[in-house]
């Protein structure tokens, strides 16, 4: 298989080219021989009609007007043509004591067929069966099939050496004519690919200058580009779209872990710094280490949410069936100790067949973290609420927690990496702002979605579950 698109095109346009040259050639060829066939045919038929003329009959014995005396042109020349005539059975010219110059068929008193003549040359010989003049009596040519009436038959022979050698000049000149086409249809076909195929060059050259510095470039003018190259252009500029996204939304993911454990990673060593720089007590030994937990305890829930982002794309896809009532009633009853701490209360409004197919692991991580993130952030001493309700299609699981001082004009950036609305948890804590933007995406990769609204004080989060599997 030829792997050049170039090679490819030109090959296949020259094969078409050639079998089209070699089919053309030969019907011009047949039609011009056919022709000269006819042509040759013609004047043998019309020069034996002329020759019957100058044949009459008086009583039994046949008279020759050429050879009279009266100036009429001899019948055949001196370049192998051949005349015989035929009287009830008899040649009488040439005389029959004469050897016979012609092979007639058995049978054949009509018509034009080939023969061979003197010195093995080839011919065609023309037979007419007539009555001779007597009087003014009218030819009959070619009187049908059978024997005729008449008795006297003429028969003609010419060579055919000098229309075999038209016919063979004709073919060479054809040949040659088609042998010089195809060679220079392929020149004009090799410099039409190569021009129609610049694109394709241009556009891969373009792609080539395309790195990781230059990914907001986007290759050519849809507009100046030929038809056929239009979709791959434009798959491939939304293919640098989604993959400028991807590293633009990288860099800035790396940015901010970067800003986010460099918080963390500055007050752990200046606590260090001010444990270290004098002796102390035990006790402030301690409250020092408690502290430095805290703050390890915070950078290693950053750590740990980074992680679960990306082992999202190397999860187990089986399917199973998950008891949504079960799993977050259990999840409530395992938080009792940060309920305790907070002062809150958990209210829940869960129908018995809240039933879904899909993957254990993700959709547990996902109400784990919409639960951690109402714990952490409702207001103390207030109740947490806990429902699901049913459509045709879905599950819609609603989580909500009172969260008084919420900026409400700010709802959309809940799903921002490492925002968060209370900056009072930024050095110390458990959360490291990952919650909901790990939800989002999880609930996008389940083939689920997932909305957030803020009424009357409470922080709502709502997220929809498919009966068909997620």
């Amino acid at each position: 298989m030829i792997q050049s698109l170039h090679a490819r095109l030109i090959t296949l346009i020259g094969i078409s080219v050639m079998i089209l040259f070699v089919i053309s050639g030969c019907a011009v060829c047949w039609l011009i021989e056919a022709s000269l066939w006819a042509e040759f045919n013609r004047g043998l038929r019309d020069h034996v009609e002329s020759l019957s003329q100058l044949v009459e009959r008086d009583q039994q014995k046949l008279f020759f007007e050429w050879q009279e005396a009266g100036g009429v042109t001899p019948p055949i020349d001196d370049k192998g043509e051949v005349l015989e005539i035929w009287d009830a059975g008899h040649r009488v010219l040439p005389l029959d004591d004469q050897p016979a110059r012609l092979s007639i068929p058995p049978g054949t008193y009509a018509g034009i067929f080939s023969v061979q003549l003197a010195g093995n040359q080839p011919g065609r010989a023309v037979i007419l069966t007539f009555q001779p003049r007597v009087e003014s009596e009218a030819v009959e040519f070619g009187a049908g099939d059978g024997k005729p009436s008449a008795d006297v038959r003429m028969v003609f022979a010419r060579p055919t050496a000098r229309l075999d050698a038209t016919i063979n000049r004709v073919r060479g000149v054809l040949a040659a004519v088609g042998i010089g086409g195809v060679l220079a249809t392929l020149v004009i076909v090799w410099f039409a690919v190569d021009l129609g195929l610049k694109p394709i060059d241009r556009t891969a050259a373009e792609i080539a200058a395309i790195g990781s510095e230059s990914i907001d470039r986007r290759i050519g003018d849809e507009n100046d580009q030929p038809w056929e190259l239009r979709p791959l252009t434009q798959t491939i500029n939304r293919l640098l779209a989604r993959l400028q996204a991807t590293l633009e939304h990288e860099r800035s993911f790396s940015a901010d872990v970067a800003h986010e454990l460099r918080t963390p990673m500055a007050g752990l060593r200046a606590k260090l710094d001010v444990a270290l720089a004098r002796s102390r007590s035990v006790s402030e030994h301690e409250q020092t280490l408690e502290k430095c937990m805290a703050i390890t305890l915070q950078t290693s829930a950053i750590i740990e949410s980074l992680l679960a982002t990306t082992k999202l794309t190397q999860r187990d896809s089986a399917k199973t069936s998950i008891d949504l009532r079960r799993v977050l009633l259990d999840m409530i009853q395992s938080s009792d100790d940060v309920m305790n701490e907070r002062q809150l209360t958990a209210s829940t409004d869960l129908p018995n067949d809240l039933m879904i197919l899909g993957q254990p692991t993700a959709i547990k991580m996902l109400l784990r973290n919409l639960i951690d993130n109402a714990l952490a952030y409702a207001d103390v001493g207030s109740a947490i609420n806990i429902s699901a309700h049913e459509s045709p299609e879905s599950w819609q699981v609603r989580i909500s927690n009172a969260a008084r001082g919420f900026p409400a004009s700010e709802i959309e950036r809940v799903f921002e990496r490492f925002w968060r609305a209370d900056t009072s948890r930024t050095a110390t804590g458990h959360h490291s702002g990952l919650g909901l933007p790990l939800c989002k995406r999880l609930a996008e990769s389940l083939g689920g979605q997932i909305h957030t609204s803020y009424l009357e004080q409470l922080f709502i989060v709502e997220v929809e579950f498919s009966k068909r599997g997620v």
